[in-house]
């Protein structure tokens, strides 16, 4: 089902669903957190997996600024939001206290999705910043990162047992 989500998500962007492609992205980690965690809660879950399979991909350590960069917290935030506010708003009092606070996100679509099509901040000098995230780099990061994790723990889906049947094929041939 993972892999099939992720075909879904590319699709998606393909066809110009972004805010359907963000979605079953911020789907991910919940679902890989589960087979990594099965035991935790579903936010540690997803914030741990998030920061140790995706976000720590992220930080430049070299950075005099601890820059803002997208935390299994942030993230998480940001799942929340869009799933039960329909705004992308975040929770920035929750972020780690040693890096820049994001304080609102604007999602951006630009002709290019894939990793080089980087976030930036405005205002980063401040208390808290506006990060512009570009909707297909994080779909890619996050989509990459799944699947690479779901190759090499297909043993820890268990959980997952159902099938999507389609319909349209089997009656096809009566």
């Amino acid at each position: 089902m993972v892999l099939e989500l992720i075909q879904d998500m590319e699709k998606a962007l393909q066809n110009e669903c972004y805010l359907g492609a963000l979605m079953i992205a911020l789907t991910l980690p919940d679902i890989c957190g589960k087979a990594e965690y099965p035991k935790e809660k579903t936010t540690l879950r997803y914030i741990h997996w998030y920061n140790e399979y995706v976000g720590k991909h992220d930080i430049n350590p070299d950075d005099d600024i601890q820059m803002p960069y997208l935390s299994g917290e942030v993230v998480n935030s940001l799942r929340n939001f869009i799933f039960h506010q329909g705004t992308p708003d975040i929770n920035y009092q929750k972020q780690q206290p040693d890096h820049k606070k994001i304080e609102k996100f604007v999602l951006q679509i630009t002709e290019t999705n894939g990793i080089y099509s980087d976030a930036c901040c405005e205002n980063v000098f401040t208390d808290g910043c506006t990060y512009y995230a570009n909707i297909g780099r994080l779909c890619f990061i996050i989509g990459k990162s799944a699947k690479g994790y779901y190759y090499k723990n297909q043993d820890k889906f268990d959980f997952i047992n159902y099938k999507i049947q389609d319909m349209r094929i089997i009656t096809k041939g009566r």
